[in-house]
């Protein structure tokens, strides 16, 4: 089909009249049958009108000349998400059958409308419903070899309600890490007239990583003339590796450098990830002073590193601050590469909910768990809120005026490079996924 022609089905679709662009889509289907982006236009367009018995029918054609039917789903309720219609996502769940291979898809979708629109409540106990659902239609939906349905299965299942928080053991789990050492004497978080110096600036990652990136993560944090304070956790490091690590930030004179290590039995890129939080703890104990922590292949801009003495003295006092997202999912709408913690009771009550949050999922595989840490950041907020109990969690959007982009830039932009330093693509038996 004609280009231009697809154009013009699509320009009525987003111009508000769905029932001229489905008839002039399924005028041009009689002739081409064979377009996919045709049959994602027409069933959108008679899911906006509230036809879902037709979008089934598309659906099942599709299923048996062009695409499977996850996947084509998939992309039909991505759409319409991105597209904000949260009301035919909510009426193509109330009227898909539950045995249906695209429940649990449109189940996904419509909790995400409850998430965009404010209700984290319901929300999270659609998520939770999806969660107890995924084994269930596992050798039916490609959640764990599809790109895009893996995306779905992470988000829709690493979150957790208030009451499956409460819930979560208190004490006689395995701690994620441990034994953490510090290597080197505790940097100085006062200058010569005993002014703060801080915040400290905190990163934590396995020896892949470090050998990566650390050499450039290290050079913009510290290459100019702003004094810095960083520590850095070798996650499952030696002692060659502190070496190293210690050596290579020597070379930079307004750097002081704090290494440590600690060791961790589940060697994976998600724990590797969550560790920065897991041994904030002890940084914070050990310095009282505002700690940022950063993903390793992030380098912060100056522009937000002139919020450093607000940090260290805010006018309004907060535990914690990330920035937010645009996004649509929970394990994005709070993005974990750049966050502000502050030395208070608040924060290493949070912190002590992250650690239980995460030992739960410890031992799954990174094509089940990775985002855990996203996915805490919202749902322990949220728990917080729920109970009551004191938490200012804040955002560095409205501390500073900056988006996440304005105040960091990843140092490695390749998303195929990260995939396969996670661990590549995804490739796992459906046993080791647990509701």
């Amino acid at each position: 089909m004609n280009s231009r022609r697809v154009d013009r089905v699509i320009a009525l679709y987003r111009a508000g009249t769905p029932d001229e662009a489905a008839a002039l889509a399924l005028s041009e289907l009689a002739e081409e049958s064979q377009d996919i982006t045709l049959w994602y236009v027409a069933a959108l367009c008679f899911a906006r009108l509230g036809d879902f018995g037709t979008v089934l029918e598309i659906v099942a054609t599709v299923n048996r000349r062009l695409q499977p039917a996850p996947l084509f789903i998939n992309r039909v309720c991505h759409w319409l998400l991105d597209d904000r219609h949260f009301g035919a996502l909510r009426a193509f769940l109330a009227a898909i059958p539950e045995n249906h291979v695209g429940q649990i898809i449109v189940l996904y979708y419509a909790a995400c409308t409850w998430l965009v629109t404010g209700d984290h409540d319901r929300a999270l106990e659609l998520f939770s419903r999806f969660r107890r659902l995924v084994p269930a239609f596992l050798p039916a939906v490609p959640f764990l070899t599809d790109e895009r349905l893996n995306v779905v299965l992470r988000h829709g299942r690493l979150t957790a309600t208030p009451a499956e928080i409460a819930a979560l053991p208190d004490t006689g789990y395995e701690p994620p890490v441990s034994n953490l050492c510090f290597h080197t004497d505790p940097i100085p978080v006062t200058t010569g007239t005993g002014e703060p110096a801080g915040p400290i600036y905190s990163c934590s990652a396995d020896p892949k990583y470090i050998e990566v990136f650390a050499p450039s993560f290290i050079e913009a944090l510290a290459g100019h003339d702003r004094p810095t304070l960083l520590h850095l956790s070798l996650v499952n490091g030696d002692a060659a590796l502190v070496a190293r690590i210690t050596g290579l930030c020597r070379r930079f004179p307004h750097l002081r450098a704090d290494v440590s290590t600690v060791q961790t039995r589940h060697a994976s890129s998600t724990l590797y990830a969550c560790a920065r939080f897991l041994t904030l703890p002890a940084v914070l104990a050990r310095y009282r002073a505002p700690v940022i922590t950063l993903d390793i292949d992030v380098a912060v801009d100056q522009r937000l590193r002139a919020f450093e003495p607000m940090f260290r003295s805010p006018a309004k006092p907060f535990d914690l601050a990330c920035f937010r997202t645009r996004r649509n999912e929970p394990g994005s709408i709070y993005n974990a590469r750049v966050i502000v913690w502050q030395p208070t009771a608040g924060t290493q009550d949070f912190l002590q909910v992250f650690e239980t949050f995460c030992a739960q999922r410890a031992d799954e595989i990174p094509a089940l768990n990775w985002m855990l840490d996203q996915a805490g950041l919202f749902s322990i907020r949220h728990y917080f809120l729920a109970i009551g109990r004191p938490l200012t969690f804040t955002t560095l959007n409205d501390l500073t005026g900056l988006t996440l982009d304005q105040a960091s830039h990843n140092l490695c932009p390749d998303l195929g490079e990260k995939s396969a330093l996670r661990g590549g693509r995804l490739q796992f038996s459906l046993d080791a996924v647990n509701p």
